[in-house]
């Protein structure tokens, strides 16, 4: 070989450098930069069957060409995975690798990003055989790394957008509840919300109807996030707006779910309790919709308030039902709450309602809500142990004493 031609072949390797720089700062797609490293491979490295696994979540087969089979990423965990250096495959009799001469992994602080196969590497005006393999080994951990940034740039980018999504979610949750709930002699509320995820499902109200009875709710979304808490934007716009009618609470559900049908199409749903009481004939009115089931104190004894129809935003027409209604007698205590609480699991994954409800209220059922609450985190502190809360916690303890 004259010293020309050595020198012409150095020149192209360096044009080579620079063709694969200024297509990865152009930002030229995955595909695009495989086919820029598999024609530098074949023109300028004499390649004639070449294979490139990457890793994206599970290993693939990124690039090949040539007249080997089409191997399948299996490969890699069976045969390839150990390997941390360049290894001669010539004389190998593992099926599907005979044809490839050379293995080259490509490596990110120890841990494969890629498995390049190649076949043939052989002396040339390109260099001895060794430095063609280390030629081949820095574009590929060019093209791979490049491959790799963007990944993780786009990846980062979607964190981001996904923290932004979550701060906005939150902020939209946080102006729905009630920021200041009445504790006077008369009616006492007090609310505990543990979270689960930094933006939950849970939901829960106080305000006066158009007769300036007392409405109290709580309700589970499903799903998490900014559209969860989009459809609590929802929920309490048409459920405020409707109790300023002339509306039985029949009606107000009925009219709830077609709404709430109409945004989700059937693809998410909401379980609804919502009461109301009226301080002059005592009477409780209330209507579960799917939701589990709040306690009431009264008259000396705890009791459940069950559902009475379907959650909300799954059928077009709710099962027939009547709204459900008691009579309160003073200081009655109703503790509403989310299925993060009946469902919280203590180390030996028994559920907080299965035993510890009926004895705590039997316990506590005559202190203020706010030292109640204060009682119920201790407990619910002390029955998980170790355990995480599996769900959002929301609790909206109400004493009346009309």
């Amino acid at each position: 070989m004259s010293i020309s031609q050595i020198l012409n072949a150095r020149k192209r390797q360096i044009d080579s450098l620079l063709q694969l720089t200024r297509a990865i700062n152009s930002n030229s797609k995955e595909a695009e930069l495989f086919q820029l490293f598999g024609t530098l491979m074949e023109e300028q490295m004499g390649a004639k069957e070449l294979v490139l696994f990457y890793k994206r979540d599970k290993w693939i087969n990124a690039f090949q060409f040539g007249d080997g089979i089409h191997l399948a990423p299996e490969i890699v965990l069976q045969e390839l995975i150990y390997h941390k250096q360049n290894a001669d495959l010539r004389g190998c009799e593992i099926p599907g690798l005979e044809k490839y001469s050379f293995l080259i992994p490509i490596l990110h602080k120890e841990q494969a990003l890629a498995f390049l196969l190649i076949d043939p590497i052989k002396p040339s005006v390109f260099g001895t055989r060794d430095e063609k393999l280390h030629f081949i080994e820095t574009l590929a951990n060019i093209i791979v790394t490049a491959i790799e940034n963007k990944r993780l740039f786009k990846q980062q980018l979607h964190q981001v957008g996904l923290r932004e999504q979550l701060h906005l979610a939150g902020q939209l949750q946080a102006q729905l509840v009630p920021k200041v709930l009445p504790y006077t002699k008369e009616l006492q509320i007090d609310s505990i919300y543990l979270p689960h995820d930094e933006v939950g499902g849970d939901y829960f109200d106080y305000f006066l109807s158009h007769h300036n009875h007392h409405v109290f709710c709580v309700a589970d979304v499903s799903g998490k996030g900014i559209s969860a808490a989009l459809l609590m934007s929802n929920l309490q716009a048409s459920l405020r707006a409707l109790m300023l009618q002339d509306l039985s609470l029949k009606e107000i559900i009925q009219e709830l779910n077609t709404r709430i049908l109409a945004v989700t199409k059937q693809e998410k749903f909401i379980t609804l309790f919502l009461a109301v009481f009226n301080e002059t004939t005592k009477e409780l009115h209330y209507v579960n919709a799917g939701h589990v089931a709040p306690y009431l104190y009264n008259k000396g004894e705890s009791i459940r308030l069950h559902s009475n129809t379907n959650m909300l935003g799954i059928l077009d027409h709710l099962k027939p039902f009547e709204a459900k209604h008691l009579i309160l007698e003073k200081d009655a205590l109703l503790l509403l709450f989310t299925d993060g609480l009946s469902e919280l699991q203590n180390e030996k994954e028994a559920y907080f309602e299965d035993t510890s409800f009926d004895t705590f209220l039997a316990l506590f059922h005559s202190m203020q809500p706010k030292h109640l609450n204060e009682k119920l985190v201790e407990q619910i502190q002390s029955y998980r142990g170790q355990m995480p809360i599996g769900d959002d916690i929301t609790v909206m303890t109400i004493r009346l004493n009309f």
